[in-house]
């Protein structure tokens, strides 16, 4: 399955519902979205309840874009997590 995004924006928020698959074929395009909203907004909120497949690359991806949002004062909040992104992060060791 393919990744698909549905994006709203509410004053200098961005907030976006993600489904489908987070890996190593679809990080491109998800660092591309995110990386233009960042550069136009304060804060992205993601909503990942509804991603069914989520490998080490969207981990790896989450974590650099997290790092990058701090690094220009701005935020990324995961607002929801589905069980397999979940797992991953729990793996990992890591709460976002």
């Amino acid at each position: 399955m393919k990744l698909k995004g549905i994006r709203k924006e509410d004053s200098n928020i961005v907030h976006y519902q993600f489904e489908g698959d987070i890996t190593i074929y679809t990080v491109n395009k998800l660092k591309k979205i995110i990386m233009d909203e960042l550069a136009q907004s304060s804060k992205v909120e993601l909503d990942l309840r509804n991603v069914e497949k989520f490998d080490s690359a969207g981990f790896q991806l989450l974590v650099y874009l997290n790092r990058e949002a701090k690094n220009n004062e701005k935020e990324i909040q995961i607002v929801q997590k589905s069980m397999y992104v979940s797992k991953v992060f729990n793996l990992f060791g890591v709460n976002m």
